[in-house]
Parts: C-alpha cells; structure tokens; sequence
C-alpha cells in the first residue's frame, strides 16, 4: 500500500514538473530567439538607460536602483516575412495573454500598438513589459526587469522622466523598429 502511494505521488510529481516546463514563457521565447536572425536582441542596463544623474534628488537615485535592466527583442517587417511576423507577433501576445501577466494598459499612436503589462504584483513587481506593434513595421518587446520595483517606484519615475528631472536615452533602441 505504502509503494502505491509513493509511486503515485512519484509520478504525480513528474507529470506536474513536465507540464510546467512546456508552458510557454516570455524568458523562454527570448531565450528561443535571441540567436534567430529574423530577430534583434538588445539589452540594455539602467545607467545607459537614464542619464543626468547629478542633478536628480537622492530619493529619485533610489528609484532607479529598482530598474535593474530592459531586454528587448524586435521582429522588423523586411517584405518577406509577414506570415512569421504575424505568427510570432500572435505568440507573445499569447504568453502575454495566459493569465501571468496583468494589463496595466494599452494605446494606440500612429498605426502603432502599445499593450503595457507587469508581472507580480503592484507592491511587488517582477516585471514590466512593453509590447508594441505595427503590421506595417513589425513588433518589438521590452522586459524591464528590476528590484524592490512596486508601483509607486514605477510612477514616481515615469514622472519624473515625463518632467525631465531624469532623462531618459533611448538611443539604444533607435533604429531597432523605425517608428513613424
């Protein structure tokens, strides 16, 4: 009887390691495709990604220790590839989409797509991930991966950078998409 129960919970617990393995995840797609030349990969740490540190306060210096470093992965639309475009632009949102990630918001801007979403949760945030998207373009999916990161973090920066009291550098990301 005791070896009953222990091959069931034996195998039980095989069948549930394997499920979990063949979930789809966003570090398992970026993972998958950073080497695929359909694809641009980019990393980016937060002291290329803010600048004018010196003048910002030791509170907003703080801030930004929470943002840890941005991953993006970009697929350009080149004339021939807008079957697997949309098929690898259906799969993100897919994962995006499966229950994990929340929606924080999304927009829409000249013929571009923006969704915003986040993993964890507000007190407590794993993740920011920015998916934007044209048909006409191609997608582009930022990962911002961070510490100590929390909603409050999140809009304290976001406005701080909107009134210039941190500038952002976002050189690193032009040209990966040319957006109109």
């Amino acid at each position: 009887m005791m070896r009953g129960v222990l091959r069931f919970f034996a195998i039980s617990s095989l069948i549930l390691l394997m499920s979990c393995e063949s979930e789809p995840s966003l570090q398992k797609y970026y993972v998958k495709h950073q080497e695929d030349d359909s694809f641009m990969h980019l990393d980016v740490t937060t002291n290329m990604l803010f600048g004018n540190l010196k003048g910002v306060s030791s509170e907003e210096k703080e801030n930004l220790k929470a943002f840890r470093k941005v991953n993006v992965l970009a697929f350009p639309i080149d004339g021939e590839n807008e079957k697997k475009y949309l098929k690898e632009r259906d799969k993100v949102l897919a994962i995006l989409n499966n229950g994990s990630y929340k929606s924080l918001a999304g927009l829409r801007y000249s013929k571009m797509s923006f969704q915003l979403y986040y993993l964890g949760e507000p007190e407590d945030i794993k993740e920011i991930v920015i998916m934007a998207y044209s048909d006409e373009k191609g997608f582009s999916v930022a990962r911002i991966l961070g510490d100590n990161l929390n909603a409050k973090v999140l809009y304290e920066t976001l406005s701080a950078a909107k009134s210039g009291e941190i500038k952002m550098n976002l050189d690193a990301f032009e040209g990966m998409l040319e957006m109109e």
